[in-house]
Formats: structure tokens, sequence, C-alpha cells
């Protein structure tokens, strides 16, 4: 898609270089903003030119194991980086999966992994957006950079409809950190399409720590199926009749051409279940409130 409106592009080298003039807006990898018209944008600002790393360990006081993720990381950068946790850490296999699950859930051709976007993907917003359902599946806070300073929020407080983030028009993610429980956690994950090779109409992935200050804790996040992002947390693996209660209590199941509402809020919980049960057969957790 040609920007047709388009009269420049700056590259941004330094946090000043982030403040926008009128008619601007940011460019991470441009797979959705060259997709698309956008009427009214006159200038560009190059967020690449600031050399973010794509992955890097987590600073002190977040660190201690953690991970944080450049608003810039593409998705082939994460799954290559993803793919060589386990041989660092085998405790980390269950998260690499996740990441290369997500990411095969974006049904992308390769050419679009290697340009979209970590951050990107989080700012739109869309329910279907497969680095969603990883960030928040992972715990994950995004770092907002603005004129006026920084602030932390957490993925699934970011996303609060569909196409709609709590992301101002002159912020910019400037990183996703992941908490160090995450990376050792285990994970299952289940999706649904209209079609085979369809755009995403459920996703649910659940998580139950392994390490950190809750070993023993679930979480299961429901996505695409929703307006926004779904955390179900409970302390201990949840019984059936728990998890199929939590999700019959949502009220944001999204309507489009890729799966009406009812369908979807039909749906989610036989994955759910299945998420559940392969959790449920997996190794036991020690540590307080771990399940039997």
């Amino acid at each position: 898609m040609d920007l047709v409106e388009l009269t420049g592009v700056r590259v941004a080298r330094t946090r000043d270089d982030l403040r926008l003039a009128p008619g601007e807006a940011f460019l991470g990898g441009g797979s959705w903003l060259y997709s698309t018209p956008q009427p009214g944008l006159r200038g560009l600002v190059d967020l690449t030119g600031l050399g973010w790393a794509p992955t890097e360990p987590l600073a002190a006081p977040e660190g201690d194991g953690g991970l944080r993720i450049a608003g810039t990381c593409t998705v082939a950068q994460l799954v290559a980086a993803a793919a060589g946790w386990p041989g660092a850490d085998p405790r980390r296999t269950s998260a690499a999966a996740l990441v290369r699950d997500c990411a095969e859930a974006f049904l992308m051709s390769f050419k679009v992994w290697e340009v979209a976007t970590v951050g990107g993907n989080v700012c739109l917003g869309l329910p279907a957006g497969a680095m969603i359902s990883l960030t928040s599946a992972l715990g994950a806070t995004a770092e907002l950079w603005g004129p006026d300073g920084e602030r932390r929020v957490a993925v699934t407080d970011l996303v609060v409809d569909a196409e709609r983030t709590d992301r101002r028009t002159d912020e910019v993610v400037r990183a996703l950190d992941v908490p160090a429980a995450a990376l050792t956690a285990r994970y299952a994950f289940r999706k649904v399409a209209l079609s085979p090779i369809g755009r995403s109409s459920a996703v649910v992935v659940g998580r139950l720590d392994v390490d950190g200050p809750t070993p023993g804790a679930c979480t299961v996040v429901v996505t695409a199926a929703t307006r926004r992002p779904v955390p179900l947390r409970f302390p201990a693996l949840p019984t059936p009749v728990e998890l199929a209660a939590a999700v019959a209590a949502i009220d944001c199941w999204y309507d489009d051409p890729h799966g009406p509402a009812d369908w979807r809020a039909g749906v989610t919980p036989v994955l759910a279940a299945e998420v559940l049960a392969e959790l449920a057969g997996g190794a036991g957790v020690s540590g307080p409130g771990a399940a039997a």
C-alpha cells in the first residue's frame, strides 16, 4: 500500500527524537502500517534507529532471570532467541515452545515475520494478535516512553478493547518485560479457526508456575475470542468445574467474520478444558498452593 500523503521519514537516534510533529506516526516494522490507507499521515519516525537489542536479560530491580523484549524486536528475532532457551536452561523448554506456537498462530509469510514487531502487534490491539496472546500469557509488562516520562502497564491492562489500547499517540513501547518465573513455567496452548489457515478465532493458553513467588499458581488466558485479553487466575490448578465457571463469566466475546460471538463462547470452554487436562497431566509442582 502506498502512503500517498507521506512527505518524509526521519530516523530516531535518541529519546528526544520521539517527539511527534503534527501528522507524524511511529514506524516499527511497518507490516500493518503499509497494508492499509493512512489518511492524514504526513511523516514517519523510524524506531529501528534507536538500536535496541531485540532481547536481553532484565536489569535490576526487575531482573533475576527475567527477559526484556524490545518493542522493535521482530517476530523472527524472538522465535530465534527462544529456540536457544532450552539449551541454556532446560526449564525454559515449555516457554520456548509457546513462543513458536504463538508465532505460528500469526499465519503470516516468512517475509512478514522478518519485519513485524512484537511491540507493534501488541499496540494494534487486534483480538487475534498473536503477540498479545504470548505476552499476556507470559505476564509481560509494557514499558511505555512518552514526552513527559515513562510508565509501566501490564499487557493485559494495556489492551482495553478490540483495536484499542491504553497507549497514547505520543507513546512508544520501549520494551515488554517478562518475569523470570514465566520463563520456567509450564504451558499448554490451544487454538481454533474457522478454516485450517484462517485467522485465530479463539486462543487459550494455560500457565502453571513452577518457580517464583507462587509455585503451583495457574493462569488461563483467553484471547482472539474476546475483545481484550482475559486472564483467569487461580492459586492452584482449578477443577474443571471452577475453570468452566470462570470462562462462563467472560462478558467480552468478540464477533467478526472470523467467528460469531456465540460460537466463540461455545468453543472456548472446550479449549480451556483441554489446556487444563494437559497441565494436570504434567509433572507435579511443589510449594505453597501446589496442586495435588
